[in-house]
């Protein structure tokens, strides 16, 4: 198994808390639910986050142009479902894991705070 292969469902389950994460800040915000299954939306990282900064949420969570990066590139390999059934070399690039670790600590205190949910303990 190569060190990628056995660290694949650390970057899905990341990939999918920061799709859920916007998706509750988005809903929070009055974005239907309609909009958010739509394949504009779906599982795609860019397409939440996107409609996440136009909705304020760098009010509540300062990013940097690296964390913008970040998702971008978290957001090639999981739209993609690579990281969940993953086939070797498909997967092209991925983001220190760390820096993926790094992102969520910085957005989830604040939207959990936002939308009214338990707050994570790393």
């Amino acid at each position: 198994m190569t060190p990628l292969a056995s660290h694949t469902g650390a970057y899905y389950l990341a990939g999918h808390s920061l799709e859920l994460l916007l998706k509750a800040f988005l809903l929070d915000n009055g974005m239907t639910d309609q909009v958010l299954r739509s394949r504009e939306v779906g599982h795609d990282l860019e397409a939440c986050f996107k409609l996440a900064l136009d909705h304020g949420l760098e009010d509540l969570a300062p990013l940097s142009d690296e964390d913008k990066e970040l998702i971008s590139i978290l957001n090639r390999e999981y739209s993609d479902k690579a990281f969940e059934y993953y086939k070797g070399a498909r997967v092209t690039q991925v983001p220190r894991f760390s820096a993926v670790e790094g992102l969520m600590r910085k957005l989830f205190p604040p939207i959990c705070k936002h939308v009214g949910a338990r707050q994570p303990s790393f």
